[in-house]
């Protein structure tokens, strides 16, 4: 089986649709090995869940998570990137980890590095290493072509500014008040809003006490 490195799930298809003069793709990992600060969102997490507990899938994401532990991987993916973006009419957005995160601070600057190797690419992420990201950011300042949003759900909630971008995940019978925006369908709401909510969409049966 031939694996690649970006794919385009539907909530990206629907983004670039959205967005005209717009492609997104996306990077994902494996759920929970790669998400050192999950907390109560391990329960419901969508990305352990529905296809992503296909064979095929699961396959194509571990071979992805063992890329990124070699010395390579910052070539490999600057070379798959350069195929990404042949259209230069188009701006090309990936989000990094629809599924897993930031493992580690070493993978978070391979990561650093590819988008500073790509300033005309625009890279965004999900995160719940909340203290990782903000030490990283103190110590070397991230990219331009960053945007990354606290996730919350994690063991480090606390540490969430109220003024900081950030995500929640809202349940059934949870109302999406403002600021809240509804990410649903358009992942450009990510990268433009301050506060980002994200209906629950998984097949298992959501906790109330969440």
């Amino acid at each position: 089986m031939a694996h690649k490195y970006f794919g385009q799930n539907e909530k990206m298809k629907k983004t670039t649709k959205a967005n005209p003069g717009t492609k997104f793709i996306n990077f994902n990992l494996p759920a929970l090995k790669t998400c050192p600060q999950r907390g109560a969102c391990e329960e419901f997490c969508y990305a352990n869940q529905g296809r992503y507990v296909f064979s095929n899938v699961k396959e194509t994401l571990d071979w992805r998570y063992e890329a990124t532990k070699k010395e390579d991987f910052v070539e490999k993916i600057c070379s798959a990137l350069k195929h990404e973006a042949h259209n230069k009419d188009l701006q090309l957005y990936v989000r990094l980890h629809d599924s897993g995160d930031f493992y580690d601070e070493k993978y978070l600057d391979k990561w650093v590095q590819i988008m500073r190797k790509n300033p005309s690419i625009q890279f965004y992420a999900y995160t719940k290493c909340i203290s990782m990201f903000k030490q990283y950011n103190y110590e070397h300042t991230f990219p331009d072509n960053f945007t990354y949003i606290f996730s919350h759900g994690g063991k480090e909630d606390h540490l969430i500014n109220p003024f900081e971008k950030q995500a929640k995940i809202f349940g059934p019978n949870d109302k999406m008040e403002d600021p809240w925006v509804d990410a649903t369908d358009n992942d450009m709401i990510a990268i433009v809003e301050t506060h980002i909510g994200l209906p629950y969409h998984g097949t298992k049966k959501w906790s109330q006490d969440k």
